[in-house]
């Protein structure tokens, strides 16, 4: 009768414990799966500022060095395509590339281009890899990049090419003006 009494009272206990167990095992499994692109994905349009999320024009380097525009779109997924006419740009050579977030306002974002010479002869691919930072408003950026270049094999060119810096403002929908 003791037995019985003893598993009587373990299994109350169980029974009064085991709702906020799996309360607590939910809420671990759904904080913790939530998927990181999402959260980084969140767009400017669905009301997050803060976001690379959107198209941008930039002005790239600083005087006396070399400067040029660039434009580049950032996708949802963590994508990114990017043309630009400074030095190296060539015809039909867009960059390609990828992004993540790093912190509240901070980014990473690299880029691939494919460089050809005046005649379309591949002469090997250009890397950009680049630290961003938006403004509290979301509508302006400010980094720097470092550039590398490789030949057609792949292999990286012993070039020192300076770090520039960039500031990007976000690219609107405009009314018609008539």
């Amino acid at each position: 009768m003791k037995n019985i009494i003893e598993q009587t009272t373990r299994l109350a206990l169980h029974r009064k414990w085991l709702p906020a167990v799996a309360s607590i095992i939910g809420v671990a499994f759904f904080a913790f799966t939530i998927p990181a692109q999402k959260a980084q994905a969140d767009g400017f349009e669905k009301g997050n500022p803060l976001t690379l999320v959107g198209s941008w024009i930039m002005g790239v380097g600083a005087a006396p060095g070399p400067t040029f525009t660039a434009l580049e779109t950032f996708t949802e997924g963590g994508g990114s395509v990017e043309t630009n006419n400074g030095p190296g740009s060539g015809p039909l050579a867009p960059g390609i590339g990828t992004w993540v977030r790093t912190g509240q306002r901070k980014f990473l974002a690299t880029f691939w281009r494919q460089r050809f010479d005046t005649n379309g002869n591949f002469e090997g691919s250009l890397r950009v890899r680049r630290a961003i930072t938006i403004n509290e408003h979301g509508d302006e950026f400010t980094g720097r990049d470092n550039v590398d270049l490789f030949d057609p094999a792949g292999n990286r060119l012993p070039i020192d090419i300076p770090s520039a810096p960039f500031h990007g403002t976000r690219l609107v929908a405009e009314r018609l003006t008539w």
